[in-house]
């Protein structure tokens, strides 16, 4: 398999003139570009799999320039989380999908069960035993 030249993790932010100017800077063996709604981060891999928290300083440094803005301009944003693509060294991308938890309450009225054995034979039917 090929090894993975780069880890990218972007975010997004409405609206996407957000910015007057796009936003670069660099940091330990990766960099991060913010314009146009859309924050791209290309990291080191070793440096991501070594440092669990990068994902969140990372959040945090970009949710810092857009508060930054909205105190010029009183204006809203709203920033996603970030989503993940890892760049392999043939050009390939593995994208990730990451789920956050979550609970369903699903209410239902009376149901119907009828329970068959191997032969067809009705063995249990609910409506018929109220």
């Amino acid at each position: 398999m090929n090894r993975i030249l780069t880890i990218q993790l972007e975010w997004k932010y409405p609206p996407v003139n957000y910015l007057e100017e796009p936003i670069s800077f660099s940091f330990e063996t990766g960099d991060l570009d913010i314009k146009n709604g859309v924050a791209i981060a290309n990291i080191d891999p070793d440096l991501y799999h070594a440092d669990s928290s990068i994902q969140e300083v990372l959040t945090r440094k970009i949710e810092s320039r857009l508060h930054a803005v909205q105190v010029m301009t009183h204006r809203d944003f709203e920033l996603s989380g970030p989503s993940r693509t890892d760049i392999r060294e043939d050009g390939k991308k593995n994208h990730f999908l990451e789920v956050e938890s979550c609970i369903h309450a699903v209410s239902l009225g009376t149901i119907d069960l009828i329970v068959k054995d191997k032969d067809g034979d009705v063995v249990s039917d609910t409506k018929k035993s109220a």
